[in-house]
């Protein structure tokens, strides 16, 4: 009697072992005893979701996350809201950043570095009161985010592309290409004319 316990445990748990392996989410599994021969349902759990791995997203200024960490800027605000360094910051447990939503109009098919897939991406920004941002060199401010921005160039009388840090800065700095050509367009002229 304990051979055949014996042998219907190690089957009942060669039988649990090969059911981990097959993707379903139940199957019958036999019991010993009884004159019928019972049966049961055995529940196998559905996979849970996938959890992303853990990887080391570079930081926008191209230096590596081992010095990152070594200067301490595993907590700062930018890294962690950026996802950046994850593995090595060893913050795999934090929620992964939300990523940027593109247009409402749908995904962009545009190259990463093109005017169409910027303008989806930039932040707001607020309007300049005054024609005093015409000649300011677009400033990034002390914060270290890498932001795309669009500032206007006297020079070249255009609107370049410039990375603004978050915080800070002055007026010279706009979300879209578009919304610097208007600005520029508007008080830019009149001042380029008069100076």
């Amino acid at each position: 009697m304990t051979s055949a316990r014996g042998t219907a445990l190690a089957c009942l748990l060669l039988a649990a072992l090969a059911l981990a392996c097959l993707p379903l989410a139940s199957a019958v599994v036999g019991e010993s005893g009884g004159a019928a021969g019972a049966r049961r349902l055995l529940q196998v759990p559905p996979p849970g979701p996938a959890v992303p791995p853990c990887v080391d997203r570079p930081t926008p200024e191209g230096f590596t996350c081992d010095q990152q960490k070594g200067w301490g800027k595993c907590t700062e605000s930018w890294m962690t809201a950026g996802g950046f360094c994850r593995r090595t910051c060893n913050q795999c447990n934090l929620p992964l950043p939300p990523q940027p939503q593109a247009a409402a109009v749908g995904p962009s098919t545009a190259p990463a570095d093109s005017v169409e897939s910027v303008r989806a991406a930039a932040p707001a920004t607020e309007a300049p009161v005054s024609a005093t941002f015409c000649t300011q060199l677009p400033q990034t401010g002390p914060c270290r985010s890498a932001i795309r921005s669009w500032y206007y160039d006297a020079v070249t009388a255009t609107c370049m592309p410039f990375l603004y840090g978050g915080c800070q800065g002055n007026e010279n700095r706009f979300a879209s290409f578009d919304e610097c050509d208007q600005a520029a367009m508007m008080m830019c002229a009149d001042w380029e004319m008069q100076g």
